[in-house]
């Protein structure tokens, strides 16, 4: 193979522009990994004390009771009245799900229940994930009561 000078000027240049590009971009077959930390107990506790604080002051909520998964929240709210119509206490879920997401910058999802039994379960697993009991142990209970309801996402 025989090169001349404009030849070998070009593909000089040629490796000079691919090492630059390379040098500059970085390798596009490397693997970066961009982790966010995990939530400590600690974290996760002063999060569901803010979700909890956040629905219990909506008007018509007695109590509210939250569990914290990643950046997930299930939420069950006590009615001050109980009594109320499905249609109005599927509207109180959605607007405490709506006030979760404008107000707790972590949460991008909430799910948000006001029946009776799903209330029950979610404080008392509220109660165990404060006391120290990892959130992990209870994903097969919030998924069994999530499922079929509809989120509030960000």
């Amino acid at each position: 193979m025989n090169f001349n000078k404009k030849g070998a000027f070009t593909l000089a240049s040629l490796l000079l522009v691919l090492i630059l590009a390379f040098t500059l971009t970085g390798c596009p077959m490397t693997k970066t990994q961009s982790k966010q930390p995990k939530a400590t107990p600690q974290d996760r506790k002063v999060v569901m004390e803010k979700i909890d604080g956040v629905a219990s002051e909506m008007t018509g909520v007695k109590n509210a009771y939250s569990v914290l998964l990643g950046n997930t929240a299930l939420v069950g709210v006590e009615l001050e009245n109980p009594k109320i119509s499905k249609a109005e206490m599927f509207k109180m879920e959605e607007a405490v799900g709506k006030r979760i997401i404008k107000e707790v910058n972590v949460v991008r999802t909430v799910y948000t229940t006001a029946a009776p039994d799903a209330v029950q379960r979610v404080k008392e697993m509220s109660q165990k994930v404060r006391k120290g009991q990892p959130v992990n142990k209870f994903e097969k209970d919030i998924k069994g009561i999530t499922k079929g309801m509809n989120p509030t996402n960000r």
